[in-house]
This record gives structure tokens, sequence and C-alpha cells, in this order.
């Protein structure tokens, strides 16, 4: 029930938040600005906080993006179980 009521609060904020936008364009393609710009961004994930760090070259093409995602520290953990969990049902053993 608490999961529910965090989704019903959620649906209102963003409802609040979408009546307060400017009127105006939603997307505008990025313009050169002639100079190295870095940008950072970070927000709360379903197991912890999701950071995105991009860097956009002087010509506006992006020269460099860093994803950091809480679940990817899972995942060595996930193969190296699933391997161990296959050689326990391999018939060839």
């Amino acid at each position: 029930m608490i999961r529910i009521a965090e989704v019903s609060e959620s649906i209102r904020l963003i409802e609040q938040i979408l009546a307060k936008l400017p009127d105006g364009p939603i997307f505008m393609a990025p313009s050169p600005t002639g100079a190295v710009c870095e940008g950072v961004a970070m927000l709360e994930g379903f197991r912890g906080d999701v950071f995105c760090w991009v860097r956009v070259e002087a010509d506006g093409r992006i020269g460099r993006c860093h994803l950091r995602d809480p679940s990817w520290f899972q995942w060595p953990c996930w193969r190296r179980r699933s391997k161990q969990h296959h050689r326990r049902l391999s018939f060839d053993q």
C-alpha cells in the first residue's frame, strides 16, 4: 500500500510541475557554443542513485559520457553466481 501511495504522490507532483512550466518549446536542438561544456545529472533510481556525466565538444558533438547505475555493481556477482550454479547443474561432472 505504501508503494501505491508513493506512485500517487509522484503523479501529483508531476502534474504540479507540468502546470507551472512556461509556454514554449520543450526541446531545443543543441547548438555549438564554440567551447567545451560539461554537464552532470543524478536522480534516484530503484536501487540507488543513477549518475550521468557528459562532455560536449566545441562543435556540438558528445566527446565523453559516463553513466553509473547501482545495478551495475551487482552484475559481476550475478555472473559469478550463475557460473557456480551452472556447474552444479552440469550433467558432465
